[in-house]
């Protein structure tokens, strides 16, 4: 029978991720399959009604590393652990859930922390691929 585990992850911890990755390892010796799914759009300290509404001109370095932390490094470290038994095994799939808001082709002036983290997934994620 398929087994359904639930775990603690922090994307912005690298303790969190470091314990995260071990624990899957021990339970379940790896993974087959890894869905990058978590993302956020703002950092906790922006206020709500400033986050669509931001501009590049006024978007805070915290802010921005804050997203990018979620959205481009956690993924990333995810990869990292899992996807070398992937490879010496020769089985796995890495699905990185992105947004048309990172697209260039369809890029817009609202969100900017976010449309920076997804083209930086997407960026990601085409790099691994190839």
């Amino acid at each position: 029978a398929p087994q359904l585990a639930f775990y603690e992850l922090q994307l912005t911890s690298d303790d969190s991720i470091a314990k995260f990755v071990a624990d899957v390892k021990k339970d379940h010796g790896g993974v087959d399959i890894l869905i990058n799914n978590a993302g956020v759009i703002s950092s906790p300290s922006t206020p709500k009604d400033k986050v669509v509404a931001q501009s590049i001109l006024s978007i805070t370095e915290e802010s921005v590393l804050f997203v990018e932390k979620v959205n481009i490094f956690g993924p990333l470290k995810l990869i990292q652990a899992f996807a070398p038994a992937m490879e010496e095994k020769k089985f796995g799939r890495i699905v990185n859930l992105s947004s048309i808001a990172g697209q260039l082709n369809s890029m817009e002036s609202g969100l900017p922390p976010y449309r920076m983290s997804k083209t930086g997934l997407n960026v990601v994620t085409r790099i691994y691929a190839d």
